[in-house]
């Protein structure tokens, strides 16, 4: 990957603690970033979306919810939901799971050991090898992962 460089400039009304502001947007918001390459980003998804159309047509959310406004009642298939799915879904650039600890033929980067692939002596300890988004605050199950590596270690 190629680093570009980025120029900061202190606006001129700085106060004691500056804000520094890039000129430009760093590389990474241009890069790929191989949004539901994994077929399980799409499972994953669409089982959710199901679930969630399957709440709002439930006793007493249904009361409330008029229609489905997107995807609407045409889409039922798992085809569909896929086809949807690609055309909706995007991301806020807040990279997580970026460094998923699963096989590195189904693209993750460590190994059960935390190993990174191809490189020697270096391990990833952090929210970034967890394989999909957490329903909680990801510093509870960091902190985990770093006890779990320290206590393997420590031996």
């Amino acid at each position: 990957m190629r680093v570009e460089r980025v120029e900061l400039t202190v606006p001129s009304s700085s106060s004691s603690f500056p804000s520094l502001l890039p000129r430009r947007l760093p590389p990474l918001y241009h890069a790929s970033l191989s949004l539901l390459c994994s077929p399980g980003d799409i499972q994953v998804l669409r089982q959710a979306f199901k679930y969630a159309r399957t709440v709002s047509q439930t006793a007493p959310f249904s009361d409330y919810v008029l229609n489905e406004l997107s995807p609407g009642d045409a889409v039922t298939t798992d085809d569909e939901w896929e086809a949807w799915i690609r055309k909706v879904v995007s991301t806020e650039y807040h990279p997580a799971s970026s460094c998923s600890q699963m096989p590195e033929s189904l693209g993750g980067v460590v190994d059960t050991s935390l190993r990174v692939y191809g490189v020697s002596n270096l391990r990833i300890v952090d929210a970034s090898i967890i394989p999909i988004s957490l329903s909680a605050h990801a510093t509870g199950a960091s902190l985990l992962l770093f006890l779990t590596v320290l206590r393997s270690h420590s031996d």
